[in-house]
């Protein structure tokens, strides 16, 4: 593997957060170290078109430090503590609160989270128990018993799934470190 040190002496840095990174903030830079920690690039709809946008637009020399969860699909006891840690208050106060935003009462169904096997994500959504009708901008939607909004998801790929990730983004792995289950892959362009 090639030597990971790395050398950004006399180099200009743009600090942000995940919520407000946009790449066109960096484009310019010619020595990028860019950090995606606390596994929030598992909250992309389609990372490997993230990373390959990323890679595609930034220009010069970059690094990017991804720090992320993965797991092992074939073991169904670490799935559901994966579920389990978001059976909590503070989650379920981020998924009540828009609910109850829209019109909607919540002793009309429930919260579900589960995990998808053959997308390898956790899905959160809330069921309706029975039918129900709420009013958006004078518009009326009918939800019937079974129907769900599907609230949030995190995708959760394996190591296999997300080497290929990288690999076909066009990234290539410099370093790669695994402390139970938490990873962390430094890439460069």
């Amino acid at each position: 593997m090639p030597s990971s040190k790395i050398n950004f002496k006399n180099s200009k840095f743009v600090l942000s957060e995940f919520s407000n990174f946009k790449v066109s903030n960096i484009t310019e830079i010619e020595n990028n170290l860019i950090l995606i920690l606390g596994n929030t690039i598992a909250n992309e709809i389609n990372i490997q078109s993230y990373l390959t946008k990323l890679r595609t637009t930034i220009k010069g020399r970059t690094y990017l430090l991804i720090g992320i969860e993965l797991i092992n699909t074939g073991f169904k006891k670490e799935i559901k503590s994966i579920i389990n840690e978001y059976n909590c208050d503070e989650n379920k106060k981020l998924t009540i609160s828009p609910i109850n935003w829209l019109g909607i009462n919540f002793k009309c169904g429930k919260i579900k989270i589960i995990f998808n096997n053959k997308l390898s994500r956790i899905e959160e959504m809330y069921v309706f128990d029975k039918s129900t009708t709420i009013n958006i901008n004078n518009k009326k939607m009918w939800f019937n018993k079974g129907d769900y909004l599907l609230l949030s998801i995190t995708n959760k790929p394996n190591l296999f799934s997300f080497s290929e990730i990288i690999k076909k983004s066009g990234w290539t792995i410099v370093k790669k470190r695994n402390i139970d289950n938490q990873h962390m892959f430094l890439l460069k362009k």
